[in-house]
């Protein structure tokens, strides 16, 4: 997830399967290292925009970045940097949206 990947190999893992658990640890209140983990996965997904995840993925991935911003800073850095590459994702689509029109 650090580089290297096609987006389109990062959407093929970027599944259900292989991302609810992810959520669950984090949302069970596991360790500062697993949160942190888990915080760093989400925002290197939102790299590879939020719309290109699974429709059923979305509200629980939102839903967890939006708790984690209460967490430790260093957690919600992560969290607050999601947030930052979910909007610019939703603006790049919207975007290129408004210019194929």
């Amino acid at each position: 997830l650090t580089g290297g990947l096609s987006d389109d190999a990062i959407r093929s893992i970027m599944t259900k399967e292989t991302l609810q658990p992810i959520l669950n640890h984090i949302s069970q209140g596991s360790t500062m290292m697993i949160k942190d983990t888990g915080a760093w996965v989400i925002t290197r997904l939102m790299q590879h925009g939020f719309l290109a995840l699974e429709p059923v993925l979305q509200q629980p991935i939102l839903q967890q970045t939006m708790a984690l911003l209460d967490d430790s800073p260093k957690i919600a850095a992560h969290a607050l940097n999601a947030v930052y590459l979910l909007a610019s994702s939703v603006e790049q689509t919207l975007t290129s949206s408004s210019s194929a029109a």
